[in-house]
């Protein structure tokens, strides 16, 4: 079970924390999901930092019936260490326009 909370603090700062309950036959634990805030100046310019999921692909996203292979890319196994898809780090994001859906992405995470 996840609970999590998410907010403005001001009209550029906003914030989100996840928490993720869990029984498994080692005994009850509660792991942090997602803890970072993040800082908009713009509409197409975001900075976040924190502990959140790392852009690397998109194959944590992507609901395991919708991809061509039963296994995920096996290289992002190895590039990203963490088996839920998320580290500790700082992510910058522009979006082109609403128009053009292209956004670039990068960040730098431990």
């Amino acid at each position: 079970m996840r609970l999590g909370a998410r907010g403005s603090l001001s009209q550029y700062v906003s914030y989100r924390v996840q928490v993720e309950y869990s029984s498994n036959s080692k005994g009850r634990d509660i792991y942090l999901v997602d803890a970072y805030a993040s800082f908009t100046p713009s509409e197409a310019f975001t900075i976040s930092a924190g502990q959140f999921f790392v852009p690397f692909s998109d194959d944590h996203v992507v609901s395991p019936a919708l991809l061509a292979y039963a296994n995920r890319p096996f290289l992002t196994k190895y590039v990203n260490s963490s088996p839920s898809g998320r580290d500790i780090g700082v992510l910058a994001e522009y979006y082109f326009s609403k128009f053009v859906p292209i956004a670039l992405q990068a960040g730098l995470f431990n």
